[in-house]
């Protein structure tokens, strides 16, 4: 089948290099009506998971960061005007009040251009350090989306199918206690074959009814990252074996790809990164700042006591002013003892996150590989116990074995089955575990 539309596909394209099998048409094949495919579910959560939706609206604030740093080395136009009637009137004892009357305007344009700022400079370098952190971190959140997603979708198959063997196993075993009770009837059965049926009969009642509840819980997950009432999701076909191959086959080359592609590892090298840049803003504080000036004014004066007379100066002024801070209470050094502090913390926090990538990268290589052979065995025990089952069967209607020897056949071959759906679906998490350790698993 073709993939569908979504941007879902860029996934399944580097899965299908590594799992050769038809579940990676499974994830991705056009979607009945009635039934909802992986790719509707990741957009539906990408539209609306508000974790994700958090993480996009933080990238994008962040994102500013560069161009406010860029802001403080760009040039600064004011403009200011002013108008003013002044009104005097002066005596003196009792004579004759003296009146002064006139009004005054001013408007001048000044200009500010940054020619020489070390610590405007270093928080520039230090905002495009912030930014790529930013960038690593949405990017981390893409993959987070990705795997919650798929894991959100795989756990309400798992619950599927666990509730559809339970119910298997309690109708299965229901017909054992149909045939007991009828043997029983003729005598040809004791009570203790009855008590045994009717026990694991209510005990697979119980397990169906607590498969029914996780089930549902399940489905409630998926609506919470998704904010729609999902019922039903596109099946795993039954018939599949599950033939996974890693590709590169060596830890080593995974452990060097995550090293350089992790998005959490390199959004801690950049946040490093920022913080020795704020050490250098900090110590900045005692350089000096050049900037180039220029202003136009305009001063308006026109006195009541001299009619029809106007005074009017133009001036300008251009040249280049330069400030050194002398004093400042010692809050430079102090402010660049903290962010020495703070740098260290952050190289910490960096070679922490180097450690948990090569940890986690190595952890789900060994998973995966663990995986594929305990699905390989579990599929050759589902097999040896479906033989076993159907041998017990023959031998009780033979009369060699009991009601119990069929009972304890039957719950070995549900539990077998069970380990193998739910090692299935491990092993295709791990493997998307160990993508996301190494940074490839993108949209």
């Amino acid at each position: 089948m073709k993939p569908g539309p979504g941007k879902l596909s860029h996934i399944c394209r580097p899965i299908n290099a590594i799992i050769r099998i038809s579940l990676v048409g499974y994830l991705c094949f056009s979607l009945p009506a009635q039934a909802l495919g992986l790719n509707t579910v990741y957009e539906l959560a990408r539209a609306h998971d508000p974790v994700f939706l958090a993480a996009q609206a933080v990238y994008r604030a962040d994102d500013t960061l560069s161009a406010q740093a860029w802001s403080d080395l760009l040039p600064t136009i004011t403009a200011s005007a002013s108008s003013l009637r002044d009104e005097n009137d002066v005596s003196v004892d009792d004579g004759p009040t003296t009146e002064s009357r006139s009004h005054s305007s001013r408007y001048s344009i000044d200009l500010t251009q940054p020619l020489f700022d070390a610590e405007s400079f270093s928080g520039l370098l230090q905002a495009q350090a912030e930014v790529r952190r930013a960038l690593f971190t949405y990017q981390a959140a893409q993959q987070d989306l990705i795997a919650r997603t798929v894991t959100a979708y795989f756990d309400v198959l798992r619950a599927e199918e666990e509730l559809y063997l339970n119910k298997a196993e309690h109708l299965a075993i229901g017909k054992q206690l149909e045939l007991a009770n009828a043997r029983l009837s003729v005598g040809l059965a004791a009570i203790t074959e009855v008590h045994e049926a009717r026990a694991q009969f209510e005990l697979a009642e119980a397990t169906a009814i607590e498969a029914e509840n996780d089930l549902q819980d399940t489905l409630e997950a998926l609506r919470q990252m998704t904010g729609q009432q999902i019922m039903s999701l596109n099946k795993l076909p039954e018939e599949q074996s599950l033939d996974i191959t890693l590709d590169p086959p060596q830890i080593d080359l995974w452990l060097t790809r995550a090293q350089a592609q992790n998005p959490e590892l390199r959004a801690a090298e950049a946040e490093a990164e920022a913080a020795k840049k704020n050490v250098s803003r900090e110590r900045a504080g005692h350089f000096p700042t050049v900037d180039f000036i220029a202003r136009e004014s305009r001063d308006t004066l026109d006195e009541d006591t001299a009619p029809n007379t106007e005074t009017r100066t133009d001036s300008r002024r251009v040249g280049i002013e330069v400030n050194l801070p002398l004093i400042q209470g010692g809050r430079v050094l102090v402010r660049t003892k903290q962010a020495r502090y703070l740098l260290k913390v952050a190289q910490q926090r960096h070679e922490q996150q180097r450690r948990k990538t090569r940890r986690d990268t190595y952890a789900a290589f060994r998973a995966v590989n663990s995986g594929i052979k305990k699905v390989n065995a579990l599929q050759k025990a589902v097999n040896a116990s479906q033989s076993t089952l159907e041998a017990r069967q023959e031998g009780f209607d033979a009369g060699l074995y009991t009601n119990k020897h069929i009972l304890d056949a039957q719950s070995v071959l549900y539990r077998t089955k069970r380990n193998l759906a739910n090692e299935r679906y491990d092993t295709i998490l791990y493997l998307l575990a160990l993508k996301q350790a190494s940074g490839i698993l993108k949209e």
